[in-house]
């Protein structure tokens, strides 16, 4: 059985995460994110960008915690970070975060304009319904036979039975 992915990349966008730019100092940023940390949805990462929106780099809360204050976000941050397209397949994600160790995936348009963030949680969903999937495929199920056949907890007799011909 084939299960649909219920959201695709762009119904999970979050946009209100930490954003800075390069040449704003760390001390500086500290402060913002103490200051704005309640209105993020998430906050694994602070993203920086160039005065056009361009994504440049990222910096973990960590590395921002343990920088000196003086240090301008282009010192610290990683350039280059990996991204995602609005319209990347689910699984792809899935393999980024994994294979890349992220807790989290900035999106990016064809222009490296930043749009938001992937959430960690939102990657796990897409993670469990990529393993459901394969799940059926083990089992021989590839296609729908019922509602009754459309989640794991369905019992064995009815697995067996939407196998037979």
């Amino acid at each position: 059985m084939e299960k649909e992915i219920k959201s695709s990349i762009q119904d999970v966008i979050s946009t209100r995460v930490p954003v800075s730019y390069e040449k704003v100092k760390i001390g500086d940023i500290q402060d913002y994110l103490e200051e704005k940390a309640p209105e993020f949805d998430i906050m694994d990462y602070v993203y920086i960008l160039d005065d056009e929106g361009i994504l440049k780099g990222v910096i973990s809360i960590k590395q921002i915690l343990s920088s000196a204050h003086s240090l301008k976000a282009k010192e610290v941050m990683r350039p280059h970070p990996i991204t995602i397209s609005p319209e990347e397949e689910p699984e792809n994600v899935v393999y980024l975060s994994l294979s890349h160790s992220l807790k989290s995936l900035p999106v990016t348009r064809r222009d490296k304009k930043f749009v938001g963030v992937v959430a960690h949680h939102d990657i796990l969903k897409f993670f469990n319904q990529e393993v459901e999937s394969d799940i059926f495929k083990f089992g021989g199920i590839f296609r729908k036979v019922g509602e009754e056949y459309t989640t794991i907890s369905s019992s064995a007799q009815h697995m067996v039975r939407s196998r037979l011909p």
